[in-house]
């Protein structure tokens, strides 16, 4: 996948950030369970999520969903998709990495196994 702009619904509750892709009723859904590596700025500023091994986590669908949803403006994430190291990441920033930690959270994937959401821990 190349470098992709897209829309996302980017929102925190409580101690987890939650980034939404696409919108569907919680039958239409599964999670699977993966670690992620948060990116901060110099600030604390959440700046990107990279998920490691993600189509091993979820299977060679998961990014199938963001074939037709690129937006050429007022894009609230850049995605990514290294597939030699099976590594996703949404950049929410163009500031540079300070920090890193590595927290639990979630893919919610759709019926066809397509990446909706994701949820990430903060701690």
């Amino acid at each position: 996948m190349r470098a992709l702009k897209i829309n996302a619904l980017i929102r925190n509750e409580q101690d987890k950030v939650i980034i939404e892709f696409a919108n569907l009723a919680p039958e239409e859904i599964r999670t699977v369970g993966v670690e992620f590596v948060l990116d901060f700025n110099k600030w604390g500023d959440l700046i990107g999520i990279e998920v490691i091994n993600l189509k091993y986590h979820t299977g060679s669908e998961v990014l199938d969903g963001f074939k037709d949803m690129a937006s050429s403006s007022n894009a609230s994430a850049l995605l990514t998709y290294e597939e030699a190291s099976d590594a996703f990441y949404i950049k929410l920033s163009e500031e540079r990495s300070t920090d890193q930690r590595v927290v639990n959270g979630c893919l919610v994937l759709d019926s066809y196994g397509r990446l909706v959401k994701l949820e990430a821990n903060m701690s």
